[in-house]
């Protein structure tokens, strides 16, 4: 491991080939570099998480990699179960072929100047190699665990609660559709909550600050700017989008809404963005005649209301 933790940037070759006496050591017995940056190597963070993979030939059978966590972070426990799937038992050291079996970390000069915590095997080796379609299969698996996780944490900062009996109450109020596309909620086709002061602007988890959609238009919406979205739409499906609002409005006691609930509402409502790159990618295409067409809806409860106000 002397000669492992000596290796730094400065070792690499041209094309990120191992050079010199290091290189021989380090070789497999067909002289194949136990680690290789070939151009350079794809980084990726989750969470505490660094995932360092080759660039090399995507028509590979394998991809190399390595797993480095930032200074004085625990594993994140969202990683855990993907890693129990997807690597353990799969995963190779780039160095003696054991599979991995746990979370083993040490700390290492490996591939920095720097000493840096990672992922090693049980000999110490932070290098691993797995299979292509195995690999790219762990990837998307980290990908959609920490999709979750941030969602979670988004929405613990961002308080406030609903009931499911307020869930079911919105639906009834929606018909059951879509509060966007209208489309008709089956077991299929699942509904889903979608916040209009988006999560990412920490938009609590109040009733009134939640609609449902379906999964489609939840994903297109993304953190769009509720008013924003609501201009790609056509006219129909915003004059529907308006009375649902006043319907829901006229069921509260306005006057006397808890402040928190109020001002959320009413963020998510009046933020207009017409510079949000999603806005952009839908007025390019077939949404820019309705964005013409459309007016902003109203930025307030009062506006919403108008004479329909109690």
């Amino acid at each position: 491991m002397d000669d492992i933790e000596r290796l730094g940037w400065y070792q690499f070759g041209p094309r990120g080939y191992l050079v010199g006496e290091a290189a021989k050591r380090l070789s497999g017995t067909n002289g194949r570099p136990i680690w290789i940056y070939d151009r350079c190597a794809c980084i990726v963070l989750y969470g505490p998480v660094q995932l360092r993979t080759t660039s090399s030939d995507m028509r590979a059978t394998e991809r190399s990699f390595a797993f480095r966590l930032s200074d004085g972070q625990d594993f994140p426990s969202f990683l855990k179960p993907v890693f129990a799937k997807h690597f353990f038992g799969k995963a190779k050291c780039a160095k003696c072929k054991l599979t991995i079996t746990g979370l083993q970390t040490r700390a290492l000069t490996a591939f920095d100047t720097v000493k840096s915590t990672y992922l090693t095997c049980s000999c110490g080796y932070p290098g691993w190699f797995l299979e292509s379609d195995l690999h790219t299969a762990a990837e998307c698996a980290m990908n959609r665990a920490q999709i979750s996780w941030l969602r979670t944490t988004r929405m613990k900062a961002a308080g406030g609660k609903h009931s499911p009996q307020e869930i079911k109450d919105i639906l009834s109020i929606q018909d059951n559709r879509c509060f966007y596309c209208n489309c008709l909620f089956t077991d299929v086709q699942r509904p889903s909550k979608d916040h209009l002061l988006p999560l990412t602007q920490g938009g609590p988890a109040w009733a009134l600050n939640i609609v449902m959609a379906c999964r489609s238009c939840n994903s297109s919406r993304g953190n769009l700017p509720f008013r924003t979205y609501c201009k790609l739409l056509s006219p129909t499906a915003n004059k529907r989008i308006l009375a649902q609002l006043r319907k829901r409005l006229l069921r509260l006691d306005i006057d006397n809404l808890p402040e928190e609930v109020r001002s959320s509402f009413e963020r998510g409502i009046a933020l207009h963005n017409t510079q949000h790159y999603r806005y952009r990618e839908g007025a390019r295409k077939s949404e820019r005649k309705n964005a013409a067409k459309n007016r902003l809806l109203p930025r307030t409860i009062k506006l919403l209301l108008g004479k329909q106000r109690p």
